[in-house]
């Protein structure tokens, strides 16, 4: 198992990386961009993508129905940009870990192929969690020793100077980042909310300009031209934040510091006892925005 300092190094590595990606893609637009961000970031090797459930999407009729939607969605991507045939995809976790009795695992096709393809690897892979991280954390539930062959980049919860965790993300499924932090295994925190100019918040796009961006002709920017404009003209991409931390590292500060706990009454507490993680200190959206479109420009 490679240390967390190790690990980091490598995320700065130009080293091309295994990716398994794991989105709530039926929540909002977000989610789609990253997709075909890492499907195009010349430094990232796409395993598979899953659909992960999402509890704010009111019309599936129960989280089983809004995974199997953030899977319907996710393939759209995949058939726009083309990579259907390289990439695999399957639904995540039909339930929550916070609703199952003494907060144990479910299951499901994205869980299984997880613990599948990090148990095969000879390579550590990077785990990209733009969602709740329930697959996540039912994966390391029903098999722990894959967290020696993962590093989990999750993207939610707040800055740490924030003083609760309300947060789209780790409200979802609260227990199942609790797993996540709790287990031990290598893990990337990309805060979604903090201060004013922090977190990935930042990573706003005014619409016009992503029209302009792209008026290429090709399918994939036809898909998102047609599809997946934003209403708002000062949309926020958060989740372009996770491929981002692989394809240009330098884009970021990362600080290797004891993992905090997540509290059951939602707050962060430190021990400095704890494993270490990896934590985001600074972003610089300009240069992810930048990187991102630059990258999805190139798809066919």
């Amino acid at each position: 198992m490679m240390t967390i300092e190790q690990i980091l190094d490598d995320i700065k590595s130009d080293r091309v990386k295994k990716v398994i990606l794991d989105c709530d893609a039926c929540c909002e637009i977000d989610d789609q961009y990253a997709i075909a961000y890492a499907l195009s970031s010349p430094k990232i090797q796409v395993l598979a993508a899953y659909g992960s459930l999402c509890t704010t999407r009111k019309d599936a009729a129960n989280l089983a129905e809004s995974a199997e939607m953030s899977y319907q969605e996710t393939l759209r991507v995949l058939n726009a940009a083309h990579k259907a045939d390289v990439c695999p995809a399957f639904p995540g976790a039909p339930a929550r870990i916070s609703d199952q009795p003494d907060f144990g695992p479910v299951d499901g096709p994205a869980v299984q192929h997880l613990i599948k393809t990090a148990l095969e690897s000879d390579e550590i892979i990077y785990v990209l969690s733009t969602g709740p991280a329930t697959d996540v954390a039912a994966a390391l539930l029903l098999e722990p020793a894959i967290k020696e062959k993962i590093c989990v980049i999750w993207l939610g919860a707040t800055c740490l100077e924030v003083k609760y965790l309300y947060e789209g993300n780790i409200n979802q499924d609260y227990r199942a980042a609790q797993v996540v932090i709790n287990s031990g295994v290598p893990f990337l925190l990309l805060p979604a909310c903090g201060d004013p100019g922090h977190g990935t918040v930042t990573l706003k796009l005014e619409t016009a300009k992503l029209a302009e961006i792209l008026s290429h002709e090709s399918d994939t920017c036809k898909f998102f031209r047609e599809y997946l404009l934003p209403d708002s003209e000062d949309y926020v991409y958060w989740d372009i934040a996770a491929p981002a931390v692989l394809s240009i590292p330098e884009a970021f500060e990362f600080t290797v510091m004891p993992a905090p706990i997540f509290s059951d009454d939602k707050k962060y507490v430190y021990d400095s006892t704890r494993h270490k993680f990896i934590y985001m200190a600074e972003i610089r959206p300009e240069m992810i925005l930048e990187d991102a479109f630059k990258c999805i420009l190139t798809l066919d």
